[in-house]
């Protein structure tokens, strides 16, 4: 986890978030309540939006995880990272994408 921080400060420092009551926004904590969440919609829903972030950063070059890696993987990085989510008050408001990102490329890194 103290590899994973100073990846999340640069991720937080440059891209704080002005308004929290955007019923749109999914904040960090948010989503870990959606992945944590013991129902098939919640659960198909954080498979997809974990699927997403990691597309992206695949795509971006910024995760390579390798072949055999599933959603239940995914969901697993993103669940292991709960406490410092929760106990972190800048990182629970960010935006989970860029959270799941940072956590995905940490956990995955290109060599």
């Amino acid at each position: 986890m103290r590899q994973l921080l100073p990846l999340l400060f640069l991720f937080f420092t440059s891209n704080a978030v002005s308004d929290q009551n955007d019923t749109l926004f999914m904040s960090a904590e948010n989503l870990l309540t959606a992945c944590t969440t013991a129902d098939s919609d919640w659960i198909s829903f954080c498979n997809g939006y974990l699927q997403a972030a990691h597309d992206l950063g695949a795509k971006q070059g910024l995760i390579c995880a390798p072949i055999g890696t599933t959603r239940t993987d995914l969901s697993n990085v993103y669940d292991r990272a709960a406490i410092e989510i929760r106990k972190n008050p800048t990182m629970k408001r960010e935006a989970g994408f860029q959270v799941a990102l940072a956590l995905f490329s940490t956990a995955y890194p290109c060599k």
